[in-house]
C-alpha cells in the first residue's frame, strides 16, 4: 500500500476500498476524551460496553473533503485488495470486512449522550490533521 501522506502529496487518497464503501472513523482525540469519560465516572459506565465512531463516510466523499480542507484537488484512489494483501493478508481481510460487514455504531446518538466528547466530524479531524503536512 502506498505511502498515504505521500499520496495525498500527490493529490490521491488511496484506500484499499470501493469509493462509495461507506467507513465509520473515530479520530484519537475522541477516544482520548471519551476514555477520560469513562475513568471520571466509572460508577457510570461500570460493565457496558460502548462502541464509538464520530463520523461515516465514503472515500469519495472523505476525497471531497479533504479537497476542500487542503484547498487542492485530491481524487479517491482505490488500491486493489490484492497488492495490499502481498504486504499483509490481515490488513487486506481488515479492510474487506469493513467494506462487506462494517462497523453499526449510532453516531447521532452519541453525539447526544457524550457532547462532553466534542466529537470530531471528518473535517474538523482534517483540518487539525492536515496543514502542517502540506506547508
Amino acid at each position: 500500500m502506498p505511502d498515504s501522506l505521500a499520496a495525498l502529496r500527490d493529490g490521491a487518497l488511496a484506500v484499499p476500498m470501493s469509493p462509495d464503501a461507506s467507513l465509520q472513523q473515530v479520530p484519537m482525540a475522541d477516544i482520548v476524551n471519551f476514555v477520560a469519560l469513562v475513568l471520571e465516572d466509572r460508577d457510570r459506565f461500570g460493565g457496558t460496553r460502548i462502541e464509538i465512531a464520530s463520523d461515516e463516510l465514503t472515500g469519495s466523499d472523505a476525497a471531497r473533503v479533504l479537497s476542500e480542507v487542503l484547498e487542492r484537488r485530491i481524487e479517491f484512489a482505490a488500491v486493489p485488495r490484492e497488492q495490499l494483501r502481498q504486504q499483509s493478508d490481515a490488513l487486506a481481510s481488515m479492510f474487506e470486512w469493513f467494506e462487506d460487514v462494517g462497523f453499526s455504531v449510532d453516531i447521532n446518538s452519541l453525539r447526544r449522550d457524550f457532547p462532553q466528547v466534542g466529537w470530531h466530524d471528518y473535517s474538523a479531524w482534517a483540518r487539525e490533521q492536515y496543514p502542517a503536512a502540506f506547508s
